[in-house]
């Protein structure tokens, strides 16, 4: 299994040479998970040369990573010129998945046309507006959403390809129209769409299960084994444990010890359903989508910051001892995430033992 983990992180470029702008990162990858976008703008600078946390923000202000709701029913980065027909792709997947919220939330078909209506006036000829700004003006039209009534409006403008991320006004984020801030592209069919996804999955991600690229994709498994039959003479199989990996036979190349700080929702830990083979010890398959520690690619503990004064503090708690080696690999990424996010900052590493249960 370490093979499987060392050509992964290869792939997914936490190992080997960095790419050099957040765009690349985020072309290679396809689609990055991005619902807390602190974590998400790490999770794509860790991978590049210049890890700059202001790197990310510019691409993304500037509309070259667009974030919306792809895939499944949550937002992520995806460059602008794949938004389109990646929508066209899993929105009817992720509609389904949400019709129930809809449904409690009182959210009708004719409730988000005439939604969308008013948010389409408010954001057109270049306006960009945060969520406070789009409910204020429903309300001004007689739309009073409460709740995650606002949020599954909204996700549904990003699914109906009416509304993508815009500038963004100090901490907080905009939206924008999509036809105005992405450039039309040609359509694609739908297994055009089918193959081109599942080709640059394998390429990123493999060695991965046909299960994995279902889960990561939303689409169902047949959706997914229809695929890989599409571009299987580009891919190359490999049982493991009983188990048939599937990737684009790139070779891992010559090892070398490496730690991460990998972000909540990293790819590494949610490209792919089944997630515990990376941990190292015992631990529950959805704490690998929190902030953890890897060391080879093995999940060995979480870890969390403080930051406060110009002083950042990375608290690890780690499941097993580690070495004098691995300990300064950790402080070089703990350094790295410091420079991530500003400049300026001092940085601790404070080590804690797991406590476990007897």
């Amino acid at each position: 299994m370490l093979s499987i983990l060392t050509q992964r992180l290869r792939n997914q470029r936490l190992l080997g040479p960095r790419l050099t702008t957040p765009a690349a990162v985020v072309d290679h990858l396809c689609a990055v998970q991005a619902q807390d976008p602190t974590g998400a703008r790490w999770a794509v600078a860790q991978r590049t040369t210049d890890p700059s946390d202001a790197a990310v923000r510019a691409a993304l202000d500037a509309g070259t990573i667009v974030r919306t709701h792809v895939l499944r029913p949550t937002w992520h980065y995806v460059m602008a010129g794949d938004v389109r027909w990646m929508l066209a792709l899993t929105a009817p997947r992720i509609r389904n998945a949400a019709a129930a919220y809809y449904r409690q939330a009182g959210l009708t078909p004719t409730v988000f046309a005439t939604c969308h209506a008013v948010i389409a006036r408010a954001l057109e000829g270049g306006r960009h507006l945060t969520r406070r700004d789009i409910s204020a003006a429903l309300a001004r039209h007689g739309h009073v959403l409460e709740g995650q009534a606002i949020g599954h409006v909204m996700m549904q403008a990003e699914l109906d390809a009416l509304v993508c991320s815009g500038t963004s006004q100090g901490t907080q984020a905009t939206y924008a129209l999509l036809d105005e801030r992405v450039q039309p592209s040609p359509p694609m069919s739908r297994d055009e769409a089918l193959a081109a996804l599942a080709l640059r999955y394998f390429r990123s991600r493999g060695p991965a299960l046909t299960a994995d690229f279902a889960w990561w994709s939303g689409l169902t498994v047949g959706d997914a084994k229809a695929a890989i039959a599409m571009i299987a003479p580009q891919l190359e199989k490999h049982r493991v444990d009983g188990l048939e990996y599937w990737h684009t036979g790139e070779t891992a190349g010559r090892t070398q010890v490496i730690a991460h700080l990998l972000p909540n929702f990293d790819e590494y830990t949610v490209a792919y359903r089944d997630r515990r083979r990376l941990w190292s010890s015992q631990r529950p398959s959805m704490e690998a989508l929190g902030n953890v520690v890897a060391i080879e690619g093995r999940l060995v503990g979480i870890w969390s910051r403080g930051l406060a004064g110009g002083h950042l503090t990375i608290e690890t708690t780690l499941d097993r001892r580690v070495t004098d080696a691995e300990r300064r690999l950790i402080g070089r990424e703990a350094r790295r995430y410091a420079a991530h996010l500003s400049p300026d900052l001092d940085v601790r590493v404070m080590e804690h033992a797991r406590t476990r249960r007897s």
